[in-house]
């Protein structure tokens, strides 16, 4: 995944998270989810849990980061 800067400048920061998706099969999962999302989700969704493996960010100058924080997942 990746977001967009805010404007053609490069203005604000960028996110880059890196990881693999893997669909949730257990109902008690999905409907617990459900009943935590803002907007009630049709039956025909699909759940999916997202493992990173990476996360990064980039600031162009005009907004702070975050101290750089390296993890693992073992």
């Amino acid at each position: 995944m990746h977001n967009g800067v805010p404007d053609n400048a490069g203005s604000g920061r960028e996110f880059h998270a890196v990881g693999i998706g893997v669909a949730i099969e257990d109902k008690g999962v999905w409907a617990e989810v459900a009943e935590a999302a803002s907007y009630p989700p049709a039956e025909r969704y699909v759940l999916f849990e997202l493992r990173l493996s990476e996360a990064r960010c980039h600031g162009y100058g005009d907004v702070p980061l975050p101290r750089t924080q390296k993890w693992s997942i073992t």
